[in-house]
């Protein structure tokens, strides 16, 4: 029950959910678009088709619901101060010391307002450290307009009045005008994420964007409409994990889990140790020793799991004495490996084997498992391909028992007129342990 249990954790879909908080600092340009209009006897802007530019600032606070790495969905408040000086020019003839001489004048008006925001929307991220996002823009003003207007003579700088008032300057007016009731308007924006501490739970987020508002700003003039672009400078904090937010493959670090078992059939069983018989063969041509394991074939099923993988590429591995003897490359976040257990190890003489899980931005985890060696016996052999060494060892040392494993048929002739007599002859497949170099050698002759 054990071992499903932690297959099912290791091949369940790893969700990446999170969300961040923030306050940031608001500023930005005005643009205003106006025609020229008066209401009763205060004229409000001059000059048809108006395009100006004001300045507006304050403070907000924001927060991101992320579904996975790339969609969020978000609500953001901010108070605001706005303000803009409208300036336009006219000339006008001016009385210097009684005498008419063609001046200019400017119309000067000037307004402020503080007003409360809140957008509801959503973003994709575009990369790592980049969003697009879009909303829906509801306004409220907190202040009436308090407006400062006034015409005053700029040419001549120095000299002249007005004819009518005697003074340089006329129809200077400060009033408040309410606000058009709440107002909506739409947003779109690009914001960035950069991390401001190691462990990236705290982040500075740039942002620029546009608001487009859909209704004019005063009731009673139908030709005046603001809209807005943003430059802020926020700082957000993690809620909860923050898997989804560091730089991918560097600083979230990968959660590596390893699970070992043993093919018996159909059944996986919990692996802990290896037990490996093998026999010592002596190569009589040689002296060599080699160490050679039985041939029937044991499976490892080994069970990789991977969470914060993202983009990275991962790989397992097994050593043995810190040599290689098994790698694969660019696992999944669910893998099922099956390794073939003595063909692993059966030219090796470690007493373990690791089984390092490793990405390629250095993140690794390692799990041993022990190798026991238990010696089943020794055997002295021959391997060639000349008939001829094999028939010279027989007649040297007739008195020995031997086997001969070999596809040759014809070696049957060759082996009558040997003084040996206590031979077996058998096919190459019929030896029961694994020996490579017998794949490629005609004779192997086993000496007892």
């Amino acid at each position: 029950m054990l071992a499903i249990l932690n297959i099912l954790y290791l091949l369940l879909p790893i969700s990446q959910t999170g969300s961040e908080a923030g306050v940031n600092i608001i500023a930005g340009p005005n643009l205003e678009y106006t025609k020229l209009q008066s209401v009763d006897s205060q004229t409000y802007f001059y000059g048809e088709e108006e395009f100006q530019t004001g300045f507006h600032y304050g403070l907000g606070g924001y927060y991101n619901y992320y579904f996975d790495r790339d969609y969020y969905l978000g609500l953001k408040a901010s108070y605001i101060h706005l303000n803009t000086t409208f300036r336009e020019y006219e000339p006008e003839v001016i009385n210097i010391d009684g005498q008419a001489v063609d001046g200019e004048f400017e119309h000067y008006f000037d307004y402020n307002i503080e007003t409360i925001y809140l957008t509801i929307g959503g973003g994709y991220r575009l990369s790592q450290r980049f969003a697009v996002e879009v909303g829906i823009l509801y306004t409220s003003p907190v202040s009436d307009y308090q407006i400062h207007s006034k015409e005053t003579i700029v040419k001549p700088v120095d000299a002249g009045v007005f004819k009518e008032e005697g003074t340089r300057i006329r129809n200077e007016q400060r009033f408040s005008i309410p606000s058009s009731s709440s107002k909506f308007g739409a947003s779109l924006g690009l914001n960035g994420l950069f991390p401001m501490n190691k462990s990236e739970t705290i982040f500075l987020k740039p942002s620029l964007s546009y608001s487009y508002i859909f209704s004019e700003n005063l009731d009673n003039l139908t030709s005046w409409r603001t809209d807005f672009v943003d430059l802020s400078i926020g700082v957000s904090f993690i809620l909860g994990e923050n898997e989804i937010f560091g730089e991918k493959n560097k600083v979230i670090e990968p959660e590596f889990t390893i699970a070992l078992f043993e093919l018996n059939g159909t059944v996986e069983r919990s692996l802990r140790k290896i037990q490996m018989s093998y026999a010592e063969a002596k190569d009589l041509t040689t002296s060599k020793i080699n160490k050679i394991v039985l041939k029937p074939r044991r499976s490892l099923i080994t069970y990789v799991g991977i969470k914060n993988k993202f983009d990275r590429t991962v790989s397992i591995r097994v050593l043995a004495n810190e040599k290689q003897v098994y790698k694969i490359e660019s696992l999944e976040e669910s893998n099922r490996l099956e390794i073939d257990i003595d063909n692993l190890i059966k030219s090796i003489d470690a007493k373990e084997l690791n089984f390092i899980v490793v990405s390629e931005d250095g993140f690794d985890k390692k799990v041993e498992l022990t190798v026991d060696f238990n010696k089943s016996g020794e055997l002295n052999y021959l391997l060639t391909d000349n008939s001829e060494e094999i028939l010279e060892y027989l007649n040297d040392n007739p008195s020995k028992k031997y086997e001969l494993y070999t596809e040759d048929k014809s070696i049957y002739k060759s082996l009558s007129e040997s003084s040996a007599s206590n031979i077996t002859i058998l096919p190459k497949g019929n030896f029961t342990y694994h020996f490579e170099e017998l794949e490629k050698i005609k004779y192997l002759l086993l000496v007892e």
